[in-house]
């Protein structure tokens, strides 16, 4: 159906820009909602919209509506004042839009709509359309609702949902039951006899020191015999001299005490073990010269296969009363004589500490010739390189953490890119044969300059530091050119000849005297639409001004003129100043005391000037109704 103030939308997934199709007195009273939520929208012009939240439209239910506001009436009439057209048609306006968008709340009822017995109103996303409840629910013409049968399924039920009032006697089985879920607390104290658990026999009974024995068909209350007895408590115990040697398993572990007195120890019990024949006979057959020194201050490693291959590890070099201790890695590896002498097989060593060369040098490596190309690839057989060929460049192709450097063959161009290719002063680079830089790569690919010696000695970036007292006369700065001219002069005197800008340049209020302007221009302050409300014009913005009044009372307020004793003026293009009221600073001086009176629609040039830093402000118009 269509409305008079509202524009309803399907998000299709690739738009976010929608039009509003109806007139509005204000952007303020337009509102937009994605699905019945309200959405962040900008505006492209009065009559087209972009949202912005949810910034991914496919779907929604979109709805651009208007809502004049119907508490605060947007024109006052006041007695004695003049009677304009555009407060007529502004007050006829708010009254017209509140009466469009009243009818358009009224048209959410579907005009096909009829009352059938026992149906419902439904929203389908546009207005309300009379419907009947079918499914799982029936509901009567008097409100009453009801439940199908047997449409409830297990899923409908919640969790611990159903109590036991709602069973009847002896009505759940088994089958009934989830795999352990009735537990000790389900269960009344002495309710379950012998008879209700099949395992158990019918007649048994709790005999004293009795235990549960199964007979292949159920549990039975037995008396413990044999070689074990058990208390009520549940104590048992092994009966005297009742565990023979065929009860104790081949390999059990018996500890030495165990052992007749328990004099001989677990240790020495070990020793036993491999000997092949009686240790008394072993010893007698020893011989005097067979040993003949025992060593007591070294350890003696022998190669199994060979027996005169021998590592012995001496202690005679050890102090008195002090043990040294050697830990090894958790690691494989060779010990060389006189320490470590090559870490080839190790690719990533690490040191401990710092490295003492022990008056040695850590020698740098030349690598291979480099052809310059953009990007230049910086090898890695090597620290210094020549760099060939005149292709320019502004990255290198570089490892991380590298430390080079690089000898110009020929005159290329080095373009310095922040974050890419830092040189020093920040300015590109055209090299000359011989020409070396120093580089250091601090990432992959990221490279800084860090120094730069020309062949011909000369600096890189020449300064030239002109004194108070330094006098320029008929003298032409030719080669180089002067560029980049930055910071403060102090009390310069002398002739500057013909020269360009190449940027802004800052007065800081100093007095510029015997000049004459050709082709200047004042930078415009543009503040656009305004909206209603406080607006500074700030003079440190530009001595331009132009603006737009369109909705609101507008105020304006004036900021940072120049001092006290000197003029600061300003002009002022207003477009549209006469269509709201217009509140001026309380020290700007009208001619007769009288601000004029603005066109409501077109545009007004005013200049505003000020001789005491805005203490007073005169204005006045220079022409009204521009067009």
């Amino acid at each position: 159906m269509a409305f008079y103030a509202k524009d309803i939308y399907t998000a299709d997934g690739s738009t976010q820009s929608f039009a509003v199709t109806y007139p509005f007195i204000s952007r303020d009273h337009v509102s937009v909602t994605a699905d019945g939520v309200a959405a962040t929208f900008t505006w492209v012009n009065d009559g087209q919209i972009t949202i912005t939240s949810p910034a991914a439209l496919d779907g929604e239910i979109l709805i651009i509506k208007r809502n004049t506001s119907p508490s605060s009436l947007l024109v006052d009439y006041v007695d004695g004042s003049n009677l304009t057209e555009t407060d007529l048609d502004l007050d006829s306006k708010q009254a017209f839009f509140l009466a469009q968008e009243n009818n358009d709340e009224q048209g959410l009822i579907d005009v096909n709509s009829v009352a059938t017995s026992t149906h419902i109103f439904v929203a389908d996303g546009t207005d309300f359309n009379s419907v009947a409840v079918t499914g799982d629910v029936t509901i009567t013409n008097a409100g009453v609702t009801a439940i199908g049968a047997d449409k409830i399924t297990g899923a409908n039920i919640a969790d611990e949902a159903i109590n036991s009032e709602h069973y009847t006697d002896g009505s759940i089985d088994t089958a009934h039951i989830a795999d352990v879920n009735v537990t000790t607390a389900k269960i009344a104290n002495d309710a379950i006899t012998g008879a209700k658990i099949a395992l158990f026999d019918d007649a048994y009974e709790a005999t004293t020191t009795h235990i549960l024995v199964a007979d292949g068909t159920d549990f039975d209350n037995v008396a413990m015999t044999g070689d074990i007895g058990i208390t009520n408590a549940g104590v048992t115990s092994i009966a005297s001299e009742v565990i023979i040697n065929a009860d104790i398993k081949s390999d059990a572990a018996i500890d030495a005490t165990k052992i007749h007195n328990g004099a001989v120890s677990n240790a020495e019990f070990s020793y036993l073990d491999g000997v092949t024949s009686a240790i008394q006979t072993q010893i007698t057959e020893i011989t005097a010269g067979a040993v003949t020194v025992i060593d007591d201050d070294n350890l003696t490693l022998r190669d199994n296969a060979t027996i005169t291959k021998k590592a012995q590890f001496q202690c005679s070099g050890i102090s008195a009363d002090t043990t040294r201790t050697f830990t090894f890695p958790d690691a494989s590896g060779t010990l060389t004589v006189g320490g470590i002498s090559s870490v080839v097989a190790d690719t990533t060593p690490q040191l401990g500490g710092f490295l003492d060369a022990n008056g040695n040098y850590i020698q740098m490596q030349k690598g291979g010739d480099i052809a310059s190309e953009s990007p230049t690839v910086i090898d890695t057989d090597g620290d210094y390189f020549i760099c060939t060929g005149t292709t320019g460049f502004s990255a290198f192709t570089v490892a991380a953490d590298r430390h080079f450097f690089l000898e110009f063959a020929a005159v290329l161009t080095m373009t310095h890119g922040a974050g890419t290719l830092d040189l020093p002063s920040g300015a590109n680079i055209t090299t000359a044969a011989g020409d070396v830089g120093e580089f250091v790569s601090t990432a992959s690919n990221v490279v800084t300059c860090v120094n730069y010696s020309t062949a011909s000695g000369k600096a890189l970036v020449e300064s030239v530091t002109l004194a108070n007292s330094v006098t320029l006369t008929n003298k032409t700065l030719t080669t180089p050119a002067v560029t980049n001219l930055t910071g403060t002069f102090n009390s310069p005197t002398g002739t500057i000849g013909a020269m360009t800008l190449g940027g802004a340049v800052t007065g800081g209020d100093q007095i510029v005297s015997a000049i004459n302007l050709k082709d200047y221009g004042e930078v415009t302050n543009a503040l656009g639409d305004l909206g209603g409300g406080t607006d500074a014009i700030d003079l440190t913005a530009g001595n331009s001004v132009s603006a737009t009044v369109s909705t609101g009372t507008q105020t304006f307020t004036f900021t940072n003129p120049t001092a006290s004793d000197e003029l600061c003026s300003f002009s002022l293009m207003l477009t549209n100043g006469g269509s709201q009221t217009i509140n001026w600073p309380s020290t700007v001086d009208w001619a007769s005391a009288t601000a004029p009176t603005l066109t409501a629609s077109g545009v007004d040039c005013l200049v505003f000037w000020t001789i005491d830093g805005g203490t007073i402000w005169n204005g006045s118009t220079v022409a009204l109704n521009l067009s």
